[in-house]
């Protein structure tokens, strides 16, 4: 029986112990790779979600994220071309968002992909989603990520945004609904919508003016 009841408070002084080092384990996890965690690199790059935008290559980007892009070039209808890796809809951390990678490549190598296109697509927006072929895509993977496009699963409203991403530099009106917030210090312009999907561009902070001249003009 003396033996039965030693063995017992045995028993409960580890389990108690294990309960201890688990509880002290699950208190030091850190959740990483959420929306507003932009580290700005001394280089005037940033890294988010694990990225160095301006220096990750898109194959590094894909192992990251553990997925396989769609990519694609994309021209305007006034003929500006970008090339784009779609993510789809994935798990950062613990969110969900779609992602686009935007890939940096030459104006003469982008047009050149063009006139190899395997397939042509017209979009809703009047722009043409022109494929790759497969040699194309293998060098493509190569090539630097030098912006990202975040949006996200969750609904942000002004009040989150503040809160989680500090007060912005400023914040441009494009339209009734929609506002541009912008924070050049961390490379990001946050589209704010009423009732539309938020949209978060993120640049290397150097890059954050061609960023801005790119974006829709404010509304008087």
């Amino acid at each position: 029986m003396k033996r039965t009841i030693i063995l017992l408070a045995l028993i409960l002084i580890i389990a108690t112990a294990m309960w201890l080092s688990y509880t002290d384990t699950a208190r030091q996890v850190e959740v990483t790779d959420l929306p507003w965690q932009v580290e700005v690199l001394p280089d005037g790059t940033s890294r988010v979600f694990g990225i160095n935008l301006g220096r990750s290559s898109l194959k590094e980007v894909s192992q990251a994220f553990e997925a396989i892009p769609e990519i694609a070039v994309f021209q305007e209808a006034d003929g500006q071309l970008r090339l784009e890796a779609y993510f789809g809809r994935i798990r950062l951390g613990v969110l969900e968002a779609r992602v686009v990678a935007h890939v940096a490549v030459d104006a003469a190598s982008l047009a050149a992909m063009v006139a190899r296109a395997p397939s042509s697509e017209p979009m809703p927006s009047g722009a043409r989603k022109l494929g790759l072929t497969e040699d194309d895509i293998a060098a493509v993977y190569g090539e630097t990520v030098d912006a990202l496009t975040y949006i996200p699963t969750a609904e942000y409203d002004a009040q989150i945004v503040e809160t989680r991403f500090g007060e912005p530099a400023a914040i441009r009106q494009i339209n009734e609904t929609q506002r541009y917030w912008l924070y050049p210090g961390i490379g990001l312009a946050l589209l704010l919508g009423d009732e539309e999907r938020e949209v978060l561009e993120y640049v290397p902070p150097r890059d954050f003016d061609a960023l801005e001249a790119r974006l829709p003009a404010a509304v008087e």
